[in-house]
């Protein structure tokens, strides 16, 4: 599969694609994707998730009473910090997150901000798990991907791309 790589490049600001949804969805499977296809590094919470349970299941003072705030919080925080270093660099990166809380939704809208960076919102739902508009601010880029058809890459980049060069503001998009 050949990269449009060049065609993403059209645009030359540093750019935050964060892909949310619940575990239960392919979300992992696209984000990767994407960022296979376009090149870009992939912060993924999940695998922060997976390295902190793995320090403390490892620490030699395992506490079971471990606050639910280090489960929920530190590893979007940590992702955060690592997403901010790349857009530091004015890269482009994809975001994989469940993004369960608005405020970690308005976390990243101020994260973005402040790196004068593009956010784009990739919401992934299926039957079970329906559209969530809560997360609604006014000039950030949405799109929705129904993760119960099958998802072309190849397919969806140009659209992606379109979305990001839109101005602010832009109503959010249904995608197949």
């Amino acid at each position: 599969m050949e990269s449009k790589r060049g065609e993403a490049e059209q645009f030359n600001f540093p750019t935050m694609i964060a892909i949310k949804g619940p575990s239960s969805v392919k979300k992992t499977e696209i984000a990767t994707k994407l960022a296979d296809f376009l090149h870009y590094p992939l912060i993924d919470e999940a695998d922060v998730i997976v390295a902190l349970q793995n320090s403390i299941t490892t620490s030699p003072t395992n506490d079971s009473s471990i606050s639910a705030e280090y489960y929920d919080e530190l590893p979007f925080k940590i992702a955060c910090q690592i997403t901010s270093t790349q857009l530091d660099l004015k890269l482009k990166v994809i975001f994989n997150t469940v993004l369960s809380e608005r405020s970690h939704f308005e976390h990243l809208v101020q994260l973005a901000n402040s790196h004068e960076a593009c956010l784009l919102v990739i919401d992934c739902e299926d039957e079970n798990h329906g559209f969530n508009d809560c997360y609604s601010v006014g000039n950030v880029r949405k799109l929705k991907i129904d993760t119960t058809k099958a998802f072309v890459v190849e397919e969806f980049v140009p659209a992606m791309l379109q979305a990001v060069e839109l101005p602010q503001g832009n109503p959010s998009k249904q995608l197949p």
